[in-house]
């Protein structure tokens, strides 16, 4: 299993954070989709092997334009292994971050690990930083922390947006920093967003797991699987 975990700090130094060009990078995610069923299939007898109840509460959050079903066998696996897990109940994730954050916060009644995938680990941050009192732990992959500049989404957004995004993220980092456990998977295979972009180099309790996926795939990729499900696990105090 290709797997890295860095406790806080995350990998140094990283390279500055590229730009994906959308059609080279969809290629890529395409042509690896594949080999990820295939990879997913094969870890099956271990990923099967791991059963054991354990009774975590999870909420899981989809990226940009994505569906709920997207993490369908994601969320499948983690209710076989005993957790509580459940979709965010607001179907596809139209991008509207401040009012998801809100409404999802809304929806909870006691603390739980909320998992989000891409943007969707965006609005999970965002609700622990707002509503640090319903969120037990956060675990995102492929999210980026800077905004859209280093994502295939740039040039949708433009250069000036994409400034003017990163700066707000930044100040409100530095006045309202994330103070929840935050797990953070990333890949160097993502042709969607740029890793670099994906290390949280300001919240005090942030994890870093690296992992082999494309962005796709990690929400197909048994090592994803794995971290999640041991972080949505309640832990010991």
């Amino acid at each position: 299993m290709a797997l890295h975990t860095h406790s806080q700090p995350p990998p140094a130094p990283a390279p500055a954070p590229r730009v994906p060009t959308r059609a080279r990078a969809m290629l890529s995610e395409w042509r690896r989709l594949p080999v990820h069923w295939a990879r997913l299939a094969a870890a099956g007898p271990r990923l099967l092997c791991d059963h054991a109840p354990r009774r975590g509460r999870a909420v899981l959050i989809p990226g940009w334009r994505c569906p709920e079903e997207s993490l369908e066998l994601m969320r499948q696996y983690l209710r076989w292994l005993g957790h509580d897990a459940r979709h965010w109940g607001r179907g596809t994730n139209r991008g509207r971050v401040e009012e998801d954050a809100r409404v999802v916060a809304a929806s909870l009644s006691e603390p739980v690990t909320l998992v989000g995938w891409s943007l969707g680990g965006v609005v999970a941050r965002e609700v622990a930083r707002e509503f640090p009192d319903k969120v037990r732990s956060v675990v995102t992959f492929g999210t980026p922390v800077t905004g859209p500049g280093h994502t295939i989404a740039a040039a949708s957004y433009g250069p000036a947006a994409c400034t003017g995004i990163a700066e707000r993220i930044a100040a409100r980092d530095r006045a309202h920093p994330i103070r929840t456990r935050v797990d953070i998977i990333f890949s160097r295979r993502d042709r969607v967003v740029s890793w670099p972009a994906s290390i949280d180099r300001v919240s005090p309790n942030a994890v870093h797991h690296e992992v082999t996926a494309s962005h796709a795939g990690l929400c197909l990729d048994p090592d994803v699987w794995n971290i999640v499900s041991r972080v949505v696990a309640p832990r010991a105090d």
